[in-house]
């Protein structure tokens, strides 16, 4: 497995936190959403670099929930031209967000989010760790890693790939309960 930098949420609510470097208190990126009037509904999910990650331009990412899309660096793409599942009974998604870039295996196993290459499924490029709770402890936070290798246009897609694909697992989640 290549070496991945690990950073962690200040908050459960994964949509509207900073995300810091575990290693340090500084602020890598802001995370915040807006949220309609009636249903309260999130409208668009925007990660602000604060800090760049050994990248001198690390680009404004935004998730478009009502539109179906995400945006980096000015270029808005609808999730169905990005992902498709492999298999028909899969739990598996394969995500691309144009033919210039690599394409991922994105897969929830073992309470935890895995993103690698198509092309080398064995290479883990990104996790995302939701947050869990505990009875009469601490609430462990939720943790996001990358390979410090990536291009800064698919780090910040597998970003937002994670955020969307856990926000959308709670969902399910919580539709189940109900």
């Amino acid at each position: 497995m290549t070496s991945l930098s690990s950073s962690t949420f200040s908050d459960k609510d994964i949509l509207n936190c900073d995300l810091r470097p575990s290693d340090s208190s500084s602020m890598l990126f802001k995370i915040s959403t807006t949220v309609g009037s009636i249903l309260r509904l999130p409208k668009t999910t925007t990660l602000v670099p604060i800090i760049s990650y050994s990248s001198p331009h690390f680009p404004i990412s935004t998730i478009y929930w009502k539109h179906h899309e995400f945006e980096i660096d000015g270029s808005r793409r609808k999730w169905y031209t990005l992902n498709y599942k492999p298999k028909l009974f899969s739990s598996t998604r394969e995500w691309q967000w144009s033919p210039a870039h690599n394409s991922y295996v994105v897969k929830y196993k073992e309470h935890r989010w895995t993103a690698a290459p198509t092309h080398s499924r064995d290479s883990v490029v990104a996790t995302l760790t939701p947050y869990k709770k505990h009875f009469l402890r601490e609430l462990e936070p939720a943790i996001l890693s990358l390979s410090p290798s990536l291009p800064a246009v698919e780090k910040a897609f597998l970003m937002l790939v994670m955020i969307y694909s856990e926000r959308r697992r709670l969902e399910e989640k919580k539709e189940v309960r109900s």
